[in-house]
């Protein structure tokens, strides 16, 4: 059985929810863990500041919309 893909958007918010709840249960016993999700933090805000930057480099000669500061 194939499922749709909106049946699916849900399935990455329950595996975050099950690792962070996780890993608040986990906390007193393993310190490493608070060490794991400042880096898996740290990690995604790196991945979003490239993106970020190959997007305006993409579109450096668009005028107006979101990159309208350029002057254009």
């Amino acid at each position: 059985m194939k499922w749709p893909k909106r049946n699916r958007r849900w399935i990455p918010g329950i595996v975050f929810w099950v690792l962070f709840l996780g890993s608040i249960a986990l906390d007193e016993q393993h310190p490493w863990v608070r060490t794991v999700w400042v880096a898996a933090w740290l990690l995604f805000l790196i991945i979003v500041a490239l993106i970020a930057i190959v997007q305006i480099f993409r579109h450096r000669h668009d005028t107006g919309g979101v990159m309208s500061y350029r002057g254009g």
